[in-house]
């Protein structure tokens, strides 16, 4: 089976030569990809995936290489990206693939219009200081399937992860695990908290 890694190389080649455009979530920025292979090869058959900051919508299309069944949503605060370039527009016939562009993630009352327990994985690469990613965690946590994973991205550095997972663990009253992904690229914030209801 094609794993993400290799997914994500074709679609560069194809569609990004420079590899600055894509996604920023594979090298030379991060390495998340290759840590999302093994997490998300339980839902490989089938997923529902809420991604909170898609940028141009890179990561989102590799989603749709990656998974044989999928319901994806992608929000960003951004209603275009500034350049005009956009992934998005290469899915934009996919009825798989639905899009919440112009809305903070901190906003609840848009956050309404997400059913409550119906994603399997929600990745928040929204705005990445730790106040922003601890309300975006406590507004869309509840979307999040019972054994459903939730994953935060791009945390700033060790300092801001800790104070993350402590604010976490209070207003969860410890009723999560939090696990830690560090990369090994020399960026401070090659960071990830990921966090699963015990």
């Amino acid at each position: 089976m094609t794993s993400m890694v290799e997914l994500y190389d074709d679609l560069v080649a194809k569609h990004d030569h420079s590899r600055k455009g894509f996604t920023d979530k594979h090298l030379p920025y991060h390495t998340y990809i290759s840590y999302y292979d093994k997490e998300f090869e339980k839902y490989r058959k089938s997923v529902k995936l809420l991604e909170i900051g898609v940028w141009r919508g890179g990561s989102m299309l590799l989603w749709t290489k990656f998974f044989a069944k999928y319901k994806l949503e992608g929000l960003d605060i951004n209603a275009t990206t500034l350049d005009g370039f956009d992934f998005k527009d290469m899915m934009k016939d996919d009825k798989n693939v639905k899009w919440h562009l112009g809305y903070s993630s901190t906003d609840a009352e848009y956050c309404k219009n997400f059913k409550k327990g119906y994603f399997d994985v929600i990745v928040d690469d929204g705005a990445h200081d730790v106040h922003t990613q601890f309300e975006t965690f406590k507004i869309y946590f509840d979307k999040l399937a019972k054994d459903g994973t939730y994953y935060i991205e791009d945390v700033l550095n060790d300092e801001s992860m800790e104070e993350l997972k402590q604010l976490i663990s209070n207003h969860m009253l410890d009723g999560v695990t939090l696990d830690v992904y560090k990369g090994n690229i020399g960026r401070k914030d090659d960071l990830i908290l990921k966090i699963q209801r015990k």
